[in-house]
Protein backbone atom coordinates (compact mmCIF):
# COMPACT_ATOMS: atom_id res chain seq x y z
CA UNK A 1 0.00 0.00 0.00
CA UNK A 2 1.06 3.47 -0.64
CA UNK A 3 2.65 5.46 2.04
CA UNK A 4 -0.23 8.16 2.07
CA UNK A 5 -2.55 5.76 2.50
CA UNK A 6 -0.68 4.07 5.97
CA UNK A 7 -0.05 7.36 7.53
CA UNK A 8 -3.63 8.49 6.25
CA UNK A 9 -4.96 5.13 7.96
CA UNK A 10 -2.57 5.56 11.28
CA UNK A 11 -4.39 9.12 11.57
CA UNK A 12 -7.59 7.43 11.93
CA UNK A 13 -6.62 4.60 14.21
CA UNK A 14 -5.07 7.35 16.11
CA UNK A 15 -8.77 9.16 16.36
CA UNK A 16 -10.40 6.13 17.50
CA UNK A 17 -7.87 4.67 19.83
CA UNK A 18 -7.86 8.61 21.63
CA UNK A 19 -11.44 8.97 21.46
CA UNK A 20 -12.30 5.45 23.28
CA UNK A 21 -9.38 6.06 26.01
CA UNK A 22 -10.17 9.95 26.17
CA UNK A 23 -6.57 11.24 24.98
CA UNK A 24 -5.60 14.50 23.47
CA UNK A 25 -6.54 14.09 19.81
CA UNK A 26 -3.63 16.67 18.44
CA UNK A 27 -0.51 14.73 20.35
CA UNK A 28 -2.52 11.17 18.88
CA UNK A 29 -2.89 12.42 15.55
CA UNK A 30 1.17 12.89 15.05
CA UNK A 31 1.61 9.99 16.76
CA UNK A 32 -0.53 7.78 14.71
CA UNK A 33 0.66 9.51 11.98
CA UNK A 34 4.34 8.85 12.51
CA UNK A 35 3.48 4.96 13.31
CA UNK A 36 1.55 4.78 10.08
CA UNK A 37 4.93 6.07 7.80
CA UNK A 38 7.44 4.61 10.48
CA UNK A 39 8.00 0.69 8.50
CA UNK A 40 8.58 2.43 5.17
CA UNK A 41 12.12 3.48 7.12
CA UNK A 42 13.49 0.67 6.02
CA UNK A 43 13.12 1.08 1.99
CA UNK A 44 16.79 1.82 3.17
CA UNK A 45 17.83 -1.13 4.86
CA UNK A 46 15.82 -4.39 3.84
CA UNK A 47 12.29 -3.58 2.85
CA UNK A 48 9.23 -4.99 4.50
CA UNK A 49 11.63 -6.94 6.90
CA UNK A 50 14.01 -4.36 8.79
CA UNK A 51 11.04 -2.60 10.48
CA UNK A 52 7.55 -4.04 9.50
CA UNK A 53 6.81 -6.72 12.67
CA UNK A 54 3.02 -7.77 11.89
CA UNK A 55 2.87 -9.65 14.94
CA UNK A 56 5.57 -7.84 17.52
CA UNK A 57 3.83 -4.52 17.11
CA UNK A 58 0.31 -5.89 17.51
CA UNK A 59 1.62 -7.41 20.95
CA UNK A 60 3.29 -4.13 21.84
CA UNK A 61 -0.38 -2.39 21.16
CA UNK A 62 -1.84 -4.76 23.46
CA UNK A 63 1.12 -4.81 26.19
CA UNK A 64 1.03 -0.47 25.89
CA UNK A 65 -3.21 -0.61 26.58
CA UNK A 66 -2.89 -2.76 29.62
CA UNK A 67 0.04 -0.68 31.04
CA UNK A 68 -1.86 2.42 30.21
CA UNK A 69 -4.85 1.10 31.76
CA UNK A 70 -3.30 0.32 34.80
CA UNK A 71 -1.05 3.10 35.13
CA UNK A 72 -2.37 6.32 32.80
CA UNK A 73 1.19 6.65 31.98
CA UNK A 74 1.20 9.22 29.06
CA UNK A 75 4.05 7.20 27.44
CA UNK A 76 2.17 3.83 27.28
CA UNK A 77 -0.92 5.90 25.79
CA UNK A 78 1.60 7.07 22.93
CA UNK A 79 3.66 3.81 22.45
CA UNK A 80 0.23 2.19 21.68
CA UNK A 81 -1.02 4.46 19.31
CA UNK A 82 2.32 4.59 17.23
CA UNK A 83 2.51 0.39 17.87
CA UNK A 84 -1.58 0.56 16.34
CA UNK A 85 -0.39 2.41 13.36
CA UNK A 86 2.94 0.45 12.82
CA UNK A 87 0.82 -2.91 13.38
CA UNK A 88 -1.99 -2.16 10.70
CA UNK A 89 0.79 -0.54 7.94
CA UNK A 90 2.25 -4.08 8.57
CA UNK A 91 -0.64 -6.31 8.26
CA UNK A 92 -2.00 -4.10 5.32
CA UNK A 93 1.39 -4.22 3.32
CA UNK A 94 -0.02 -8.39 3.40
CA UNK A 95 -3.29 -7.78 1.31
CA UNK A 96 -1.05 -6.06 -1.51
CA UNK A 97 1.53 -7.25 -3.83
CA UNK A 98 5.13 -8.35 -3.08
CA UNK A 99 8.40 -6.43 -2.33
CA UNK A 100 7.98 -6.10 -6.54
CA UNK A 101 8.70 -2.79 -8.45
CA UNK A 102 5.88 -3.67 -10.45
CA UNK A 103 3.32 -5.41 -8.84
CA UNK A 104 0.65 -6.09 -11.17
CA UNK A 105 3.25 -8.65 -12.63
CA UNK A 106 2.81 -10.97 -9.51
CA UNK A 107 6.58 -11.79 -9.40
CA UNK A 108 7.19 -11.97 -5.70
CA UNK A 109 5.73 -13.68 -3.04
CA UNK A 110 7.04 -11.96 0.07
CA UNK A 111 4.69 -9.32 1.45
CA UNK A 112 5.91 -8.95 4.81
CA UNK A 113 8.47 -10.60 6.52
CA UNK A 114 6.98 -12.15 10.03
CA UNK A 115 9.62 -12.07 12.84
CA UNK A 116 8.26 -14.59 14.91
CA UNK A 117 8.01 -17.28 12.32
CA UNK A 118 11.16 -16.24 10.99
CA UNK A 119 9.15 -16.62 7.03
CA UNK A 120 8.09 -14.26 4.59
CA UNK A 121 4.29 -14.08 4.35
CA UNK A 122 2.67 -14.69 0.82
CA UNK A 123 0.71 -11.15 -0.55
CA UNK A 124 -2.96 -11.77 -0.70
CA UNK A 125 -2.69 -9.49 -3.80
CA UNK A 126 -6.01 -7.99 -3.00
CA UNK A 127 -4.94 -4.78 -4.43
CA UNK A 128 -1.54 -3.46 -5.31
CA UNK A 129 0.60 -0.43 -4.33
CA UNK A 130 -0.83 2.66 -5.85
CA UNK A 131 -3.85 0.93 -7.25
CA UNK A 132 -7.40 2.86 -7.59
CA UNK A 133 -8.66 0.60 -4.06
CA UNK A 134 -5.34 1.49 -2.56
CA UNK A 135 -6.54 5.33 -3.25
CA UNK A 136 -9.71 4.86 -2.32
CA UNK A 137 -8.93 3.53 1.08
CA UNK A 138 -7.18 6.98 1.64
CA UNK A 139 -9.58 9.09 0.18
CA UNK A 140 -12.34 7.31 2.41
CA UNK A 141 -10.21 7.77 5.65
CA UNK A 142 -8.98 11.32 4.78
CA UNK A 143 -12.79 12.10 5.01
CA UNK A 144 -13.60 10.23 7.87
CA UNK A 145 -10.71 12.23 9.72
CA UNK A 146 -11.68 15.44 7.62
CA UNK A 147 -15.48 14.65 9.39
CA UNK A 148 -13.91 13.41 12.86
CA UNK A 149 -11.66 16.54 13.34
CA UNK A 150 -11.73 20.48 13.71
CA UNK A 151 -11.15 22.06 10.06
CA UNK A 152 -7.55 22.99 10.51
CA UNK A 153 -6.76 18.94 10.11
CA UNK A 154 -7.60 19.42 6.33
CA UNK A 155 -3.95 21.02 6.22
CA UNK A 156 -2.89 17.78 6.57
CA UNK A 157 -5.65 15.62 5.26
CA UNK A 158 -6.06 17.65 1.49
CA UNK A 159 -2.34 17.49 0.71
CA UNK A 160 -1.94 13.51 1.59
CA UNK A 161 -5.08 12.88 -0.06
CA UNK A 162 -3.88 15.29 -3.46
CA UNK A 163 -0.45 13.55 -3.39
CA UNK A 164 -2.23 9.73 -3.15
CA UNK A 165 -4.54 10.83 -6.61
CA UNK A 166 -1.07 11.62 -8.33
CA UNK A 167 0.52 9.33 -7.03
CA UNK A 168 -2.00 6.48 -8.46
CA UNK A 169 -2.22 8.85 -11.35
CA UNK A 170 1.44 8.26 -12.46
CA UNK A 171 2.37 4.69 -10.52
CA UNK A 172 2.81 3.18 -13.75
CA UNK A 173 4.93 5.76 -15.68
CA UNK A 174 7.51 6.25 -12.51
CA UNK A 175 8.40 2.57 -13.00
CA UNK A 176 8.99 3.50 -16.83
CA UNK A 177 11.53 5.87 -15.92
CA UNK A 178 13.15 3.03 -13.29
CA UNK A 179 15.44 0.79 -15.05
CA UNK A 180 14.35 -2.95 -15.20
CA UNK A 181 17.18 -3.87 -13.02
CA UNK A 182 15.72 -2.43 -9.62
CA UNK A 183 13.44 -5.58 -8.90
CA UNK A 184 11.97 -3.01 -6.20
CA UNK A 185 11.34 0.47 -4.98
CA UNK A 186 13.89 -0.23 -2.29
CA UNK A 187 16.56 -1.52 -4.19
CA UNK A 188 16.32 1.66 -6.64
CA UNK A 189 16.27 4.31 -3.30
CA UNK A 190 19.43 2.55 -2.19
CA UNK A 191 21.09 2.66 -5.12
CA UNK A 192 20.55 6.17 -5.28
CA UNK A 193 21.18 7.39 -1.77
CA UNK A 194 24.49 5.52 -1.98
Amino acid sequence: MMIFTHILVGILLSIAVADFFTLPVGYAVAVGGIGGLFPDVDMLFVHRKTLHYPVLFSILTLAAAIIYVLTTNRFASYTMIFATAAAAHSLMDTLGGGKEMRPWRETDQRAVYNHVQQEWVEPLRVFYDGSIPDLLIAIVSGVVIWYLLPSEYLLIVAPLILLSILYTLFRRVITKWIPEEYPTFSSYIQDKVR
